[in-house]
Formats: C-alpha cells, structure tokens, sequence
C-alpha cells in the first residue's frame, strides 16, 4: 500500500474550522495544498466495504505520520474508537498516481500498535469520493 506523508499547512487554522474535522495534505515538491472533509467522508466510509489493514502496513503509515510531525493527543489516543475503521483515499492521480493518504485513523493506528493487534479494518474510498470530499485545492506559490 503506497501511503503518502501528511502534513498540516501553516496558516490554514482558520480555514479548517469553517468545516469541522477535515484533513490537510501539502505536496512538498509543488506546494500544493488539498483539504479533505473528515466528517463527510466518515459518512460515506460508513456505506463502502471495509477490509483488513494489517500491522505492517499501518507500521509503516505511522512511521510517515512521525516524519510529518502530525501530532497523537495522549487523551484521545485511549479514547479511540478501535471499531471504526479507518478512511484511505486516492490522491488525485495528476499529483502522485498510485498513491493513498490516510484521513481519519491516525489515533486508532497509534492505539492498535500499542496494543499489538494485528490489523485493523479500512474504508478504502474511491476516486469519485475523493474529489466529492475535497474542500480546498490551492496552490501555495
């Protein structure tokens, strides 16, 4: 599973509330910007099928989440929900083809490698999804 780095751009705070919980994502190498509906896209994992994500894989996620210094809230880490699966969906295929970023779970991935489970389950969305969900495309530069 090729996931790729999330990153929180700067400056956008104000921006994320006007929509709840969302998901930001900045593509380094072109300052590109995309912001996610979190609680949108809860809605629609709800409806698509889920499959197993197993520790190696989400090892693997949350060794990028370190390096993109998204931060775990110890309070809300014992609080997840490791019932919920959680959200992948396709980057846009113009900017990194193949490539799929995690929008929700991050808490419940840190959780199940501290309690050594062996997988957890995933709404992997679709491409239709993912465009339906986007907030904000910006180009920064």
């Amino acid at each position: 599973m090729g996931l790729a780095m999330p990153f929180i751009p700067p400056g956008y705070e104000a921006e994320r509330l006007r929509f709840g919980q969302t998901f930001d994502f900045l593509f380094e190498n072109d300052a590109r910007s995309i912001i996610w509906n979190v609680e949108a896209a809860i809605e629609v994992a709800k409806h698509r099928p889920h499959r197993k994500v197993y520790r190696a894989d989400f090892m693997q996620a949350m060794r990028f989440n370190n390096e993109a210094r998204t931060s775990i809230v110890p309070a809300k880490l014992m609080a997840t929900d490791l019932a919920q699966a959680i959200i992948i969906l396709p980057l846009p295929s113009i900017m990194i083809p193949g490539c799929q970023v995690i929008i929700d779970g991050w808490h419940r991935i840190a959780r199940a490698i501290m309690e050594g489970l062996p997988f957890l389950r995933a709404a992997f969305l679709t491409e239709d999804d993912e465009r339906a969900l986007r907030l904000k495309d910006v180009i920064l530069i």
